[in-house]
């Protein structure tokens, strides 16, 4: 039998435990992901990307590959994938054959640690006879957290899905101003494209790679339509699918190519204008609520604390015997 102090070192030690695997997996994870972004961004501007010295960190590619692992066995048993899991991972640019394997990977990594520490929970509790309260709060953190642990990368995986398409809608108005400048120079719309790909890359890194990527389909794919629409596709971005439309019906009907993106980069230029004021108009909507519960009770306080202590002194000094 354990007694109530080596009870509670015991749930001490597990959710220390528990806490820095979690923080180091994140930290890790994080860094992995920041360290591949620079690489992509280093390799398309330098020339002599090939002679760095630089080398992939241990544990995060142990990690990285003990998910990818897990997620295959896991795969193995699914009878099938959900299509949301693709499609955010699509949006998010996770686009690797593995990606949806490290994703079911991490998904039962971070549920089986929870529920790992609601089995030390359930077993301290045993051990105890039930006198022990802390573990018994551990055993039922531990397995409450559980579900939460299996759809937090989802959670993770939708953040970074809505962060790259606001990055994305952010670099449409620049790519329209170079395509309008380029097609205008007399350049043809795949040479333009090329062109803008290689320019965006250091400024808007995503739009640039998805750039990269249409270029590609473009340059194999048999119609320009289906390229186009891939594309719109992939990012799902408001802004680049009504881009895409425009170009597929320009090159439909005929259509003046520099016209038609001149035209329609008014027309989003209007468009953002609008949304700024939209949200600019409920922004005092916005304010309500810190002001009535953060910031005038401060004022109060301020303004009003004096005169309530001092109403107390004369009470008080006129109540006395």
């Amino acid at each position: 039998m354990l007694t109530d102090s080596s009870a509670s070192v015991f749930w001490a030690v597990g959710i220390a435990l528990a806490v820095a695997c979690c923080c180091i997996g994140l930290l890790l994870v994080g860094n992995e992901w920041a360290r591949l972004r620079r690489w992509r961004r280093l390799l398309q501007t330098s020339s002599g990307a090939g002679k760095t010295g630089a080398h992939r960190p241990r544990w995060s590619t142990r990690l990285f590959d003990l998910s990818r692992r897990i997620g295959e066995h896991g795969l193995k048993r699914m009878s099938s994938v959900p299509v949301d899991w693709k499609d955010l991972l699509t949006i998010a640019g996770y686009r690797r054959a593995e990606a949806v394997a490290s994703l079911v990977g991490f998904k039962c990594l971070i549920a089986g640690a929870c529920l790992i520490l609601g089995l030390m929970g359930l077993v301290a509790t045993v051990l105890t006879d039930g006198e022990s309260t802390a573990s018994s709060i551990l055993c039922l953190f531990g397995f409450a957290l559980t579900p939460v642990g299996w759809f937090l990368p989802d959670w993770g995986l939708r953040y970074s899905a809505r962060r790259r398409q606001a990055q994305l809608q952010r670099a449409v108005p620049d790519f329209l101003d170079l395509l309008l400048v380029t097609i205008e120079a007399g350049l043809p719309l795949l040479s333009a494209l090329d062109r803008i790909a290689r320019i965006l890359g250091l400024t808007h890194p995503e739009l640039g790679n998805e750039l990269r990527q249409l270029v590609f389909d473009l340059r194999t794919s048999r119609s320009r339509a289906h390229a186009l629409r891939s594309f719109a596709a992939r990012t799902q971005v408001d802004a680049i699918n009504s881009l895409t439309s425009v170009l597929i019906q320009t090159e439909r009907f005929g259509v003046s190519l520099a016209r038609t993106l001149r035209l329609h980069a008014e027309a989003l230029r209007r468009k953002q204008q609008l949304q700024a004021e939209e949200l600019a108009g409920t922004l005092p909507v916005k304010l309500l609520f810190p002001l009535i519960f953060f910031i005038f009770p401060a004022i109060f306080v301020v303004l009003l604390g004096p005169a309530v202590v001092q109403g107390i002194e004369t009470l008080s000094s006129m109540l006395a015997p």
